[in-house]
């Protein structure tokens, strides 16, 4: 019977996973910064023509 050695395998596809859910994860952290940064500058907009 012949046996494969699949380990190599799915140590790398492992590896590329992680690196995968790594990247998702900063991209969102991101987006979510740059989303707060927008957002804090609309209210501060408002908030500035409502002194006026």
């Amino acid at each position: 019977m012949i046996r494969i050695n699949l380990l190599p395998y799915r140590a790398a596809r492992s590896k590329e996973n992680i690196r995968k859910q790594i990247s998702i994860f900063l991209l969102s952290f991101v987006l979510l910064i740059v989303v707060l940064v927008v957002f804090n500058s609309l209210l501060s907009s408002k908030k500035g023509n409502a002194v006026k």
